[in-house]
């Protein structure tokens, strides 16, 4: 079952997050306390909303998105922040719950974004099937 998510989900989304974190080779490791605390804030201002897979009254994935208006254009966009499911779920109601809430939000453009990890074949072929173009690259340094 997908819902829209609470305040009270928030420990356990986190968890889930870290534990996805490892499965999807994140480039960075997860602080959990931090991630609670910005979900926490972005959610409590309504700055973000953020759909939960359950399953057995367990939270096993999740998906958040910002919505705000393109600097240059003006249109009203969608960017994923997230979408994780634990390993031997299938996300795609995840997904589909996103695309929808976006559609009924009145969104211009969805942007979703992937790692690049063994994960990312797989996700450009749906995204592409979902009618998603490549826009964009992004590198990274730490310093």
């Amino acid at each position: 079952m997908v819902r829209k998510a609470k305040l009270s989900d928030l420990i356990s989304i986190c968890l889930s997050a870290k534990r996805a974190s490892v499965r999807y080779e994140f480039p960075f490791k997860v602080d959990t306390k931090f991630l609670f605390n910005s979900l926490y804030d972005l959610m409590s201002k309504n700055n973000m909303d953020m759909f939960v897979q359950e399953e057995n009254d367990q939270i096993v994935g999740a998906i958040a998105v910002i919505c705000y208006k393109d600097i240059f254009s003006g249109k009203l966009l969608a960017d994923g922040l997230f979408w994780y499911v634990d390993e031997g779920y299938n996300g795609m109601a995840l997904f589909n719950a996103f695309e929808q809430f976006c559609k009924e939000k009145g969104v211009d453009v969805i942007m979703v974004s992937t790692y690049n990890n063994k994960y990312s074949i797989l996700l450009d072929k749906l995204y592409k099937r979902k009618n998603y173009k490549l826009f964009n690259s992004v590198y990274y340094k730490e310093v």
